[in-house]
């Protein structure tokens, strides 16, 4: 006895990214659904390209926020000096040194973050450009000696019991108010508009 020989037969009904195949293979049928493969070009990867983002000389890098950080910095300082201030005015001595100690701390930490995130930093990059290098290395001595003369009147006062009611204390805490006040408004008007990444730099 001899089989019948059935042809092959295969319908295909596509849609979108799928096809329904209708198979009759030797009497049996088989339904299933395939899935068409698109032939894609691999997809291509951005090369990273190095970005030099320290100081040239250093591990000091370039922060984008940093300027940002120092004015909050500046704005906290003005603000605990007119706390202070404010109870010179009201006669309140014995808040005193408690808020000079606060400044003296807040000063401090500016100032040693300043040193080296910035003025570092800035020397290495200006190092071929002698007019901007030796503004800058001004306004650090400047900076310096400023740090010394504060560091030494809030030591002295802010320890607890300290005589913050003479005419001493009121006419040199005065004159740092003025100091602290002309050098900040330098700093940020003139000095802190340098400040950028060492790609901008034509010499590194």
């Amino acid at each position: 006895m001899q089989h019948a020989s059935i042809s092959h037969t295969f319908v295909f009904i596509n849609k979108s990214d799928l096809s329904f195949g209708f198979v009759v293979i030797r009497g049996e049928r088989m339904f299933g659904w395939f899935s068409k493969k698109k032939n894609k070009a691999p997809e291509q990867k951005p090369v990273a390209v190095e970005v030099k983002s320290v100081a040239p000389g250093t591990g000091i890098s370039f922060k984008p926020d940093l300027i940002k950080k120092y004015s909050s910095d500046h704005q906290e300082l003005l603000g605990l000096y007119g706390q202070v201030a404010e109870k010179l005015q009201q006669q309140e001595f014995s808040a005193i040194p408690a808020l000079l100690k606060r400044l003296q701390d807040a000063l401090r930490a500016h100032l040693l973050d300043e040193n080296l995130n910035f003025y570092i930093y800035m020397q290495h990059c200006y190092k071929a450009d002698e007019d901007n290098l030796e503004l800058i290395s001004e306004y650090r001595r400047e900076m310096t000696d400023i740090g010394r003369t504060a560091f030494s009147f809030l030591k002295q006062y802010g320890e607890p019991g300290a005589d913050v009611s003479s005419a001493e204390f009121r006419s040199v805490f005065d004159q740092i108010g003025e100091v602290l006040t002309r050098r900040i408004d330098a700093e940020e008007n003139y000095l802190y508009p340098l400040y950028r990444h060492p790609d901008e730099f034509a010499v590194l």
